[in-house]
């Protein structure tokens, strides 16, 4: 058994299903059925005027005559024939009663028309003329209109469209590093074995070290809109535009090939279109199973939690722990090493410092 919503929507449907559209001699017009005044009675005036207002605007006209839609419902020598909704402002096409509707937006990218062919249509130069006299001259859609004059069809087609302009674009960019550093917390967790802590894959550079390389501007174009106004393109110089490049890296003379001032961590923020080298590397949290061991860095290491155990931390530069040391292996081999929450050793730890 179907409830009283689905039965109303069934019976809404119906009704949606009975209602009548035309276009004639530049007016939108509906036809409702002789029983949509019980219709009201039984469902309500609103879900009624709902039903009437979707059926309108499926067929693209924009602002009804409120007017004409109440008179559609209430007054019952309305349901015997085509009332009109909407008048159109048209031009004349020729003297056999074809008549045109044209409305452009607001940027003037695009143009939709509905033609009145009247009894004897319309020829396509007649069309042209239009346009012209109404400033529309690029991005006419020839075809569009030969088969609404060859059909009679009567509704709104796109009969001219702009083509925005496309923007230079950066050349692509080849990367010499790892571009994601974190590792699988999943896969670094398989076993709870000192071999599962992984050495991090850092990435570090040497001074001079190439970093990437730059390709080729891809060129883009200008567009127009219907006017004919002509839209100009971004136009880049340096196929690096792209690109930020921080203090500690520099490009080539052509600006094609990015190359690190020092040694240093590598950073690459893709969001930001940032590259650069630090000589700090810093970790947030802890030096474990998230982060894994950190070895080789060739300059300074900040660790803002603690070194947990089995896990091993060896730098070239100093190494500044926040947290403290829990049975770990820690190494500087050119600098300091200092601890902020001390060394708890229990059996395999290690820490050494230059000095």
């Amino acid at each position: 058994e179907q409830s009283s919503e689905a039965l109303k929507s069934k019976r809404l449907a119906e009704l949606h299903s009975r209602l009548q559209f035309r276009f004639k001699a530049g007016e939108a017009q509906v036809k409702v059925p002789g029983s949509i005044y019980s219709e009201c009675n039984i469902l309500g005036e609103e879900a009624v005027r709902q039903v009437l207002l979707d059926f309108i605007a499926e067929h693209k006209i924009p602002d009804p005559d409120e007017a004409a839609i109440t008179q559609l419902i209430e007054d019952n020598q309305s349901h015997f024939h085509f009332l009109t909704i909407r008048t159109f402002d048209t031009v004349e096409l020729n003297h056999r009663g074809a008549q045109i509707h044209i409305r452009k937006s607001e940027d003037l990218m695009e143009a939709e028309a509905l033609i009145f062919h009247g009894r004897n249509g319309a020829r396509l130069q007649e069309v042209f003329n239009v346009l012209q006299a109404a400033g529309i001259v690029k991005g006419i859609r020839k075809k569009s209109i030969e088969k609404v004059l060859r059909s009679r069809h009567c509704g709104f087609f796109e009969i001219a469209k702009g083509c925005p302009a496309i923007d230079d674009r950066p050349g692509d960019i080849e990367k010499y590093f790892h571009e994601d550093e974190h590792k699988e917390f999943a896969k670094m967790m398989e076993a709870l074995t000192i071999d599962t802590r992984s050495v991090k894959d850092i990435n570090i550079a040497d001074r001079n070290q190439l970093l990437m390389t730059i390709g080729d501007i891809v060129p883009g174009s200008d567009g127009y809109s219907i006017d004919g106004a002509v839209l100009r393109k971004k136009v880049l110089v340096e196929a690096s535009a792209g690109l930020r490049m921080g203090k500690n890296v520099y490009a080539s003379d052509d600006g094609k090939q990015v190359f690190s001032k020092q040694s240093g961590h590598i950073v690459w923020k893709a969001d930001e279109g940032l590259i650069d080298v630090e000589p700090l590397y810093i970790v947030e949290g802890n030096v474990d199973f998230s982060e894994g061991n950190i070895i080789g860095f060739v300059g300074k290491v900040m660790i803002k939690g603690d070194v947990k155990p089995k896990f091993s931390v060896i730098a070239e530069g100093d190494i500044e722990i926040h947290g403290k040391i829990e049975d770990a292996i820690v190494r500087s081999t050119t600098g300091n090493i200092r601890v902020a929450g001390g060394i708890v050793n229990n059996s395999g730890g290690h820490v050494e410092a230059k000095e």
